[in-house]
């Protein structure tokens, strides 16, 4: 009898063995496989998120997959949750980057005096001196009061940004998905390629009935986008069209249309763009001489700088970093210009 206990107490411990080896395999494979959408040819952000979600109990024991997830809703704008990721895994692995991060979106969601402890952690680390991660605003005496009132005949529940007027007309940059029936989704976001519409004044004077600017349209991302100031020229945003770069990456560049009549066409590459970074989100000063862009080419600041480079006739000039009183470590991005300048 202590015979038969026995084997069956063994036969139970090997199953139970197999059983966690089976899982801890099966968890591993999987993250492994989720992994792989966060690399930079892939960029995958929020693909990668939904596929780590699917497996609660592997994330849960896997602290640097928690520090990723954060990652991942940072990148897509979601402070909250990324907080809530950030604190699940920064107590058990971590890097000097992740104090870094976890500490601005903090800052985000109103939390900074938890964020400057791990703000200040992150200085400590690299040896360098302690900033101020939220630094007072100062209040004005006599604040100018504004009022803004959504364009609810714009508007959807997908993103609309970068907004220009020219003549009658709106001209802005969507990611809705459902302009075109089997349109691709971004994996970084799980939403639309960006795409151009344009909208024009209704009888009562406000901005209706937007369509997609078709003429310019391709698979992938194209806006944001602005109009030069004599409307004969159009200067927009789109992923590189031949193929991946060095990185493995389609990067953005940055592409001007020609008007012809009431159409536009004849879409050149600025000399500036380049496949192995990406220039994006012109902006024109009021005489059309000067563009302001983001871009991420080597010798920068940080992530995306902005750069001004001056037309020159008929060509451009040669773009010029706008320097660390303008650029931060940080991304900056989507520039404008003031039409006094």
């Amino acid at each position: 009898m202590k015979r038969l206990i026995l084997i069956a107490g063994l036969l139970l411990s090997v199953t139970m063995v197999m059983a966690q080896s089976g899982f801890d395999y099966t968890a591993k494979t999987y993250i492994r496989k989720a992994d792989a959408y966060n690399l930079p040819e892939k960029g995958g952000f929020a693909l990668s998120t939904s596929k780590y979600l699917k497996k609660p109990e592997a994330v849960e024991e896997a602290p640097q997959v928690c520090l990723q997830i954060g990652d991942n809703y940072r990148l897509n704008g979601q402070p909250v949750e990324a907080a809530i990721w950030y604190a699940r895994g920064i107590h058990q692995v971590r890097t000097m980057e992740d104090y870094r991060s976890y500490a601005w979106v903090l800052k985000m969601i109103g939390q900074c005096e938890e964020g400057q402890i791990w703000y200040s952690r992150y200085f400590a680390e690299k040896g360098e001196p302690e900033q101020v991660l939220c630094p007072p605003v100062p209040v004005e005496e006599d604040p100018l009061e504004v009022q803004l009132n959504g364009l609810t005949t714009i508007n959807t529940p997908a993103s609309e940004f970068a907004a220009v007027t020219w003549e009658d007309k709106l001209l802005f940059t969507t990611d809705r998905m459902f302009s075109r029936p089997g349109l691709l989704s971004d994996p970084w976001t799980l939403r639309g390629f960006t795409e151009l519409f344009i909208a024009t004044r209704n009888e009562s004077g406000q901005w209706a009935g937007p369509k997609q600017f078709r003429e310019l349209d391709t698979r992938f991302h194209d806006g944001a986008a602005v109009v030069a100031p004599d409307a004969q020229s159009l200067y927009l945003t789109r992923t590189q069209d031949q193929g991946v770069n060095s990185k493995g990456m389609r990067d953005l560049t940055i592409w001007e249309a020609k008007r012809k009549g009431d159409h536009w066409q004849t879409l050149s590459k600025l000399p500036f763009s380049s496949p192995d970074y990406a220039t994006c989100h012109p902006a024109i000063s009021v005489d059309g001489k000067w563009m302001i862009f983001a871009s991420d080419k080597p010798g920068g600041q940080g992530g995306l700088d902005l750069y001004m480079v001056e037309r020159l006739g008929t060509i451009w000039g040669v773009p010029q970093n706008m320097g660390p009183g303008i650029n931060s470590p940080g991304n900056e991005a989507f520039p404008f210009i003031s039409p006094d300048g």
